[in-house]
């Protein structure tokens, strides 16, 4: 290994002992010798062809940094933390203790830097494709484990010789570093024996290396905020990492904890953090092209399997993603983003190679960014199954053409062809992955950050999920000719197309949700309570305000077995006693875009319908079927339409708004009546033109702090959910 230590000051300048490397986010950083020598690994160098942002260029052109300059910035951070915590570390006895002490530390730096050493092509994409191999490929973690304890690497021969240049076993430092990495404690015992004391040190730095406070996560996301051009990643990383502190327990393990004075930077650290998952990482476009890069090799595996694409028109360095066999370390070493694409460019040309045109056609609409279009369709992932209706329809009268018939929860099955509808369901785990952030008062005492700021108990467990689906025109045009083939069927492919094209459009602009939060109360009294208290709030913080009364009367109707109720969907006919306005309502269920899951998102569409005679005439059930299928809902027409149930409601609504913050909330105080009796509900409604979650989070902390047996008063349940369950009627 010598051409590497003879060569660890060649890509910089030298300071000393140290190379010095230069970084856009933080400037200089010095590396040690140790370091370097890592850093001039082929496994690292590997790194430099490995994008940080997987598809992310694609949406944010500029975003072209690598996991080299991430690996880089974290082991940058991690420095300075751990010069940070040199402060803090009781002063030991003995030079031996010392030394292995300052070990303990280095160890902590160098993990850091190898910590996304075995990161695969586009990142985490490529671990969806490794899965569906045959080989049943690990994790990234998994594999920067491989690297570092196999024998056949530089990086491994460098920790092993390090060891022993320190005095300490060839396994010592090597494995003191991947448990830092594996939060492995077989390995850390291993490697401390019988000494607690450094025992008790690993347990307090492992938080350094994964959890919500990590030099990993301080790292990327000032590095993907300055390279994606996004605002949100921007926070003060000098004044978090100046208050970290190591807290002794005497009955429990040391652990890294932040001076209470930087609980307001610790805020914004996260808040942030939250703002760049949602506008970068999960940008619904990058989150397209990284779903259709791995669909293009589940679907070049299934061809492979079944004779289609044979092993000559596969790459050999990606061979091994094909072939049953056991995947070596060096293979997998051998791949980066330049050879997934050079892939995908080679397929891209068996445009006319029988039984490929599909896999190359997936091929060019990745390599030129065309194509498809993306339509936001709320939790319902029912838009394949209307088009697919609509084609099924049509293939009735076509009799002997066959039609694709791709289910929701077999979405990669492509075995016979490119469906030009797919849904790709976006499930965005909440903020924290259960690791506390550690606060520690003036009097030494020891709190989390989540007990010290409602904006974090808020934010903890904020989860979202999201349904897309993408179609492309070009791609329907080349399916419906496939499906048709018969030129004399042009003005039947046009009026298909145009079908297809008014529910897309409308499933993209039709929606309209609510997010609303209510409070049910046993009697009057205790509903004007809460609404004095809203009253008093919002006159107190600038809102405006306007008020209205109504009264209306909403008939709900189903089929006989309860098809829509069950399924959540709501239709009711909504007659106004005021203005003898008549309204037929279809509420679904949608994504939520909640504070802490406590307001529940639905998409409304409505519809003005004439006044008719008897609310269940033909007529109305006409509109019922009509709206229906414009709004996508499916059908089955097997059952007929039945009351479900009458619900009468005499409502109070004040609607609050501030134009400052693009903000307002809408308070409705209703008396209900139906078979069941007299019902009392608040019903709190939040809107703004900006993603803005603050003024939410606010008063639901106000209603908190003023009734704390609030709580207990949330429903979740619609008016109609309420009547069916009060009533004793049980769902089919």
């Amino acid at each position: 290994m010598n051409h590497i230590s003879n060569s660890i000051f060649k890509n910089g300048q030298s300071d000393k002992n140290n190379l010095i490397f230069y970084d856009s986010v933080y400037g200089h950083i010095r590396v040690s010798p140790l370091a370097c020598a890592i850093i001039d690994t082929k496994e690292f160098q590997r790194l430099r062809r490995i994008k940080q942002l997987s598809m992310g260029t694609l949406v944010f052109p500029c975003a072209e940094h690598t996991r080299f300059s991430h690996s880089l910035g974290s082991y940058h951070v991690m420095t300075l933390i751990t010069e940070r915590l040199r402060e803090n570390l009781p002063k030991t006895q003995s030079e031996v203790a010392q030394k292995k002490q300052d070990l303990y530390l280095e160890a902590l730096d160098i993990a850091a830097l190898l910590h996304d050493v075995g990161h695969g092509p586009y990142s985490h994409s490529f671990e969806q494709i490794i899965a569906h191999s045959p080989n049943k490929l690990e994790s990234h973690e998994d594999w920067t484990r491989k690297i570092i304890e196999n024998e056949s690497t530089e990086i491994h021969e460098i920790l092993q010789n390090y060891s022993v240049s320190q005095g300490e076993d060839k396994d010592f430092f090597q494995n003191l570093v991947l448990s830092y990495l594996c939060k492995d404690l077989d390995l850390i015992s291993k490697t401390t024996k019988s000494e607690n004391a450094y025992m008790n040190l690993y347990q307090a730095f492992s938080s350094l290396i994964s959890s919500n406070l990590d030099a990993d996560r301080l790292d990327y996301l000032q590095r993907d905020a300055l390279f994606s051009g996004a605002i949100y990643g921007k926070f003060d990383l000098e004044s978090i990492i100046n208050g970290l502190r190591i807290i002794y327990n005497k009955k429990e393990p040391p652990v890294i904890a932040v001076e209470e004075a930087k609980t307001a930077d610790l805020e914004g650290y996260l808040f942030l953090r939250s703002q760049m998952y949602k506008n970068v990482y999960y940008k619904r476009q990058k989150v397209f092209a990284e779903d259709l890069l791995v669909r293009i090799f589940h679907y070049a595996q299934e061809l492979f399997y079944c004779e289609i694409l044979s092993l000559n028109e596969i790459p050999p360095a990606v061979r091994c993603l094909f072939v049953d066999v056991k995947i070596k370390i060096k293979d997998y070493c051998n791949l980066d983003d330049y050879i997934i694409l050079g892939t995908i460019r080679e397929w891209s040309t068996f445009i006319d190679k029988p039984g490929l045109q599909d896999l190359a056609t997936m091929c060019l609409l990745l390599l030129e960014r065309r194509g498809y279009v993306v339509v936001n369709v709320g939790k319902n992932d029912h838009l394949s199954d209307i088009i697919k209706g609509i084609l099924c329809d049509a293939i009735k009268s076509k009799k002997g053409t066959k039609v694709l018939v791709e289910t929701k929860n077999e979405r990669d099955s492509l075995s016979e062809g490119i469906f030009p509808f797919w849904i790709y369901k976006s499930i965005k785990t909440n903020l924290f992955d259960n690791s506390p952030i550690y606060i520690v008062q003036a009097n030494s005492l020891l709190s989390t950050l989540a007990d010290k700021s409602y904006i974090i108990r808020t934010l903890e467990n904020e989860v979202y999920e999201d349904y897309f689906a993408y179609w492309s025109e070009d791609v329907c045009i080349a399916y419906l000719e496939g499906l048709f083939p018969d030129s004399r069927d042009r003005e039947f492919r046009e009026e298909l197309l145009k079908k297809i094209k008014k529910v897309i459009a409308l499933q993209s602009t039709s929606e309209q949700c609510e997010y609303e939060r209510k409070y049910r109360f046993t009697n009057k009294s205790e509903l004007e309570k809460y609404a004095r208290f809203l009253e008093n709030y919002f006159t107190s913080s600038q809102y405006s305000k306007s008020e209205h009364i109504e009264e209306y009367t909403d008939t709900f109707f189903d089929t006989s077995d309860r098809q829509f109720y069950n399924q959540n969907i709501e239709i009711r006919i909504r007659n106004s006693n005021a203005n003898k306005d008549v309204k037929l309502i279809i509420k679904t269920p949608s994504a939520s875009n909640s504070c802490r899951q406590e307001l529940s998102g639905r998409t409304k569409s409505q519809k003005v319908v004439n006044k008719k005679e008897g609310l269940a005439s033909e007529q109305y059930i006409g509109d019922i079927i009509k709206q229906l299928a414009e709004n996508g809902i499916p059908w089955t027409g097997k059952k007929n339409f039945i009351v479900l149930s009458e619900i009468r409601t005499k409502r109070s609504q004040t609607v609050w708004n501030n134009s400052q913050t693009d903000t307002s909330f809408t308070i409705n105080r209703d008396v209900i009546e139906s078979a069941t009796g007299v019902g009392y509900l608040l019903e709190l409604k939040f809107h703004t033109e900006a993603y803005n979650n603050l003024p939410l989070i606010d008063l639901i902390m106000a209603i908190k702090n003023e009734f704390p047996n609030a709580e207990s008063l949330i429903i979740e349940e619609s008016k109609l959910q309420m009547e069916m369950k009060q009533s004793g009627s049980k769902t089919v």
